[in-house]
């Protein structure tokens, strides 16, 4: 065995030392979670901003399909998220699209519901109508 041979004060450097360097260790680890927590808040907060959107549109197409016989309506989208623009579309009469900050967020609309028109929904004015009782709905 190689025994080393400190002397009183290196013995107490390297102990500092090491004391030192276990507490920048876990300093750099409260950082990194505390950072994954802040990503993963920000992400939840914009999925909830992302259902609000949603749910403007969807219980719009909802009221014009149980309206009877006549629908006529100019909904408002907002014209920002959060400050940010988006882009919301309709894709194959079947899906509702966001584009939001390069990620895309998407919800199916249900069966019952049929539209026809513009495939771009427009942040501020759409114009949704509904002309008779079993009708698909015309957007903009």
């Amino acid at each position: 065995m190689i025994w080393f041979s400190f002397s009183r004060k290196g013995q107490s450097a390297m102990e500092f030392l090491i004391l030192v360097g276990f507490a920048l260790i876990m300093i750099g680890a409260l950082v990194v979670v505390f950072h994954n927590n802040i990503v993963s808040m920000e992400k939840v907060r914009e999925d909830v901003l992302m259902n609000q959107v949603f749910n403007i549109v969807f219980s719009e197409f909802e009221f014009a399909r149980l309206a009877m016989p006549v629908y006529n309506r100019t909904f408002y989208l907002p014209s920002g998220i959060d400050g940010n623009v988006y882009n919301i579309s309709i894709y194959d009469d079947v899906e509702v699209v966001i584009n939001y900050k390069g990620r895309e967020y998407v919800k199916f609309l249900s069966d019952d519901v049929v539209i026809v028109g513009d495939s771009f929904l427009v942040p501020g004015p759409n114009y949704l109508v509904k002309e008779c009782v079993d009708c698909a709905l015309l957007l903009n």
